[in-house]
């Protein structure tokens, strides 16, 4: 138990876990993966230019609920959720982060503007907080007006002090505390999702070494745009390049070879299907920049 001491999970939790004795020695199945991603954070040095890091885990968990709250599929014993944890920099959250009832204001009233930003109908539930800080739930109803909880964010300043995580900042003789945002969401796409959701909207696949210095200029004008996109620089072949993104799910696989830096074009393929995006004609910098910019809005516009 003693990972769950550290967490504090032991103190607030332990009703809710499942408890064993091995040997004269307490142990718990695991509730939720939020101490083990802080172990995956603390494997190593981190540096402030890995944020905002995500970590992701599909475990099995076991939670002890009492039998007049099991529902079905949405409140079981032992389930896999989409979960993950967005360890960020100091820069992203308030400055102080101890549990006093100020840090606690301060973190609520981020929330709270974040929804009024968001511009849909919220409500405040009173003492429903997590432990280690205040949260945003969003609820479903079924046909008979039973609400249940669907997705949730939560602002977490009590765990990286737990776990005395810290990275390298700007300033390398300085190391700076993490802030953690847990999130969970439940979903029905089998991993194909929808683009304004996905973790992984699109990916610049060069067909050459050749082309490489082309992919970060398309890469990094997505991505100024405020979008997720990655590039695949490694020294596999085109095939297999697409290949591994179909497989990772990315919505959006953008293939550049020899053509598409003279004309600026990117070859899309719709995660299933090829789509040309533009004509082959010779293009400035300015016609690149147009095209490019086109591409951007064809993503916000369509949907798988």
């Amino acid at each position: 138990m003693q990972l769950w001491e550290t967490s504090g999970h032991a103190a607030n939790y332990k009703e809710n876990m499942f408890v064993f004795e091995v040997e004269k020695q307490e142990f718990g199945l695991k509730p939720m993966n939020c101490p083990g991603h802080c172990l995956i954070f603390d494997q190593r040095v981190r540096s402030y230019r890995e944020h905002p890091l995500r970590l992701a885990d599909f475990e099995v968990l076991h939670q002890n609920e009492a039998t007049s709250a099991l529902t079905g599929l949405t409140r079981i014993r032992r389930f896999e959720q989409d979960d993950a944890h967005i360890f960020c920099r100091e820069s992203q959250r308030p400055k102080k982060y101890l549990g006093d009832l100020e840090t606690w204001k301060k973190a609520e009233a981020a929330l709270a503007k974040a929804l009024d930003e968001f511009g849909k109908p919220w409500e405040i539930n009173e003492g429903d907080g997590a432990f280690y800080g205040p949260k945003i739930d969003i609820s479903v109803s079924d046909v008979m007006r039973r609400k249940f909880q669907c997705a949730t964010w939560q602002l977490d300043f009590q765990l990286p002090p737990r776990f005395n995580l810290s990275y390298s900042a700007e300033d390398e003789s300085k190391m700076e505390r993490p802030v953690m945002i847990h999130r969970t969401i439940l979903e029905h796409y089998k991993g194909k999702w929808p683009f304004w959701l996905s973790p992984r909207q699109a990916i610049v696949c060069p067909v050459s070494d050749k082309f490489q210095s082309y992919a970060p200029e398309v890469r990094n004008r997505i991505h100024d745009a405020g979008f997720y996109v990655d590039v695949d620089t490694s020294d596999r072949t085109i095939q297999k390049k697409v290949r591994e993104a179909q497989l990772a799910q990315y919505n959006y696989i953008l293939v550049v070879g020899e053509e598409e830096p003279n004309n600026g074009q990117v070859s899309v393929r719709v995660r299933d299907k090829p789509i040309m995006l533009s004509r082959a004609s010779r293009a400035s910098s300015q016609t690149l920049r147009k095209k490019l910019q086109l591409f951007i809005r064809i993503l916000y516009l369509l949907e798988d």
